[in-house]
């Protein structure tokens, strides 16, 4: 029996086989299965937010509270992006869940009474309608 040789390239590189991967076939790159850790999203989301990329940030802190819904921190940020966005009611609705988790955060009450306030004076003026 006669074995032949096959020249191997220069460029190849063996694929080990990763458990909590999957390697796209297009592109060569590696997808992650594993379930990241909230280090891991959370850096993603403050990447991603120095990016100004705000609504994919907020799918990153949709999987924080997914994961971690007891996370007050998670739920005041999702606040500032919404707020940012202009959806003032949503960024509300995410700070009283910060201050429910965590009653005594100043800061999710500060920022949720400061767009209470807006929407207030934003009804005043435009005789009733909000924005």
């Amino acid at each position: 029996m006669v074995m032949s040789a096959t020249p191997v390239p220069a460029n190849y590189q063996p694929v080990v086989f990763q458990p909590d991967s999957y390697l796209y076939p297009e592109s060569g790159e590696l997808l992650n299965l594993a379930t990241p850790t909230f280090e891991q999203l959370w850096q993603q989301a403050n990447e991603l937010n120095s990016l100004g990329r705000y609504s994919e940030v907020l799918i990153v802190l949709n999987q924080i509270i997914e994961l971690y819904p007891e996370s007050f921190q998670a739920w005041h940020w999702q606040g500032n992006i919404w707020a940012s966005l202009g959806n003032y009611e949503d960024a509300i609705a995410a700070y009283e869940q910060a201050i429910k988790i965590k009653p005594n955060y100043f800061l999710a009450a500060f920022e949720r009474g400061i767009l209470q306030v807006f929407r207030f004076c934003s009804q005043f003026l435009l005789g009733g309608e909000s924005l």
